[in-house]
């Protein structure tokens, strides 16, 4: 009995060895198959870079390590757990230039139209950006803001609009076309920025020589004779007009004379002056008498009526034949100037000298003059010779306003 019981403690006791070693083998078994389960494999994507992690860890900074990837500060991690894939975007530098300043700007990805929105540029209607909008950031890129304005331009007096890019006139000027010469006048430096709705205006300015050529008038050369009487006049030989030759220098603004200097001014033909005989004989006066009762007897005797009289300074003149009266009547003898305010136009006068010893004779109020209008002269006398009215001169004389 005792031998069988010592057999049957040696038989438990290998027994539970072999349970043990069995239960050892299956916990070593579960454990590999647990911790193949909990492996997995993780791409990493860095740039143009990949790499491949076997790892049970879930931190994706500790899975990054474990790659040996670091981080810049500015650096964007995008992870996807469905694909297993770690994304690596690297921070970049951007410019954007605009409205005369520069600013650099950090992205890890976006458009142009990003980095616009993140400088606070907004864009114009007619503004251009270099790249486009939609164009993708890349590490150094400069965006280019350029601003067009509206401006009017007036060129030569003529105004047009035009919308040209920021940026100097002078630019401006050379994409329109528009040259400017030396002698142009600017109304802003050339040099100074365009603004929106701005103004330029442009003279052009040109200097030219001209040359003219003017008459001379010739004078009269009076000669008295004692073979004509008084207030006659004989013309012996005829005046005739010099030349004169005129050299101008001449300022033209948009292609008017604005400034005009003589260069040279000289007589090029001398003008041969007009002889007159003038009378120095007297002439027998034929004397006027003026009644008491309102009327006179004239030179021939005739009595005549008048209803007032008018008395004063009196002066002379003459002019080309055809020429008219301001009435419209041809000059001729016994039509004469007045103030038609105070004599009207048509009316039939006597005139003599207040004593009647010079008799002009009947006479119409036919013409005026400044002398007239403005008081200086009573009448102004028409004679048909130069002679007669340097004879005449400037006297007192009587004016009657027949009835």
């Amino acid at each position: 009995m005792e031998m069988n019981t010592t057999k049957m403690k040696g038989l438990n006791k290998q027994f539970m060895r072999l349970v043990a070693l069995l239960l050892m083998c299956v916990i070593a078994t579960s454990s590999i198959v647990t911790v193949a389960a909990l492996t997995k494999d993780i791409t990493i994507v860095d740039g143009e870079n990949r790499y491949v992690v076997s790892t049970m860890q879930t931190e994706t900074e500790k899975v990054l390590e474990m790659a040996g990837i670091a981080l810049g500060a500015n650096d964007k991690v995008v992870r996807d757990e469905v694909e297993n894939t770690i994304i690596v975007k690297r921070a970049f530098e951007v410019t954007v230039a605009a409205d005369g300043k520069k600013e650099s700007l950090i992205f890890t990805e976006g458009t142009v139209a990003d980095a616009l929105k993140e400088a606070g540029v907004a864009l114009d209607e007619n503004d251009t950006v270099s790249p486009e909008p939609t164009a993708t950031l890349t590490p150094g890129m400069q965006v280019n803001v350029i601003r067009w304005h509206t401006l009017t331009l007036t060129v030569g007096g003529e105004t047009q609009t035009a919308v040209v890019p920021e940026g100097s006139l002078r630019n401006a000027l050379f994409l329109l076309n528009i040259g400017v010469d030396e002698n142009d006048v600017v109304s802003m430096d050339m040099d100074s920025d365009v603004t929106e709705n701005g103004e330029v205006t442009i003279d052009r300015v040109t200097y030219r020589e001209v040359t003219s050529t003017e008459p001379v008038e010739y004078g009269v050369e009076s000669i008295e004779t004692n073979d004509l009487y008084k207030g006659e006049s004989k013309v012996v030989r005829e005046g005739t007009n010099g030349e004169r030759t005129v050299v101008t220098s001449q300022k033209l603004v948009n292609g008017e004379v604005a400034e005009e200097t003589v260069i040279s001014n000289e007589v090029t033909k001398e003008p041969v002056s007009k002889q007159v005989l003038v009378g120095t004989k007297a002439k027998p006066a034929a004397a006027a008498t003026v009644g008491a009762d309102g009327t006179l007897t004239d030179s021939n005797g005739n009595v005549i009526s008048y209803s007032k009289v008018f008395t004063g300074n009196c002066t002379a003149y003459s002019a080309a034949e055809g020429s008219r009266t301001a009435s419209g009547l041809p000059v001729a003898y016994g039509r004469v100037a007045v103030n038609p305010n105070v004599i009207p136009y048509g009316t039939r006068l006597y005139i003599c000298s207040p004593d009647g010893s010079y008799v002009y004779g009947y006479a119409i109020a036919a013409d005026t003059g400044g002398a007239m209008m403005s008081g200086h002269a009573l009448a102004d006398l028409f004679f048909d010779t130069e002679g007669e009215c340097l004879s005449f001169g400037r006297r007192k004389m009587s004016i009657y306003v027949l009835a």
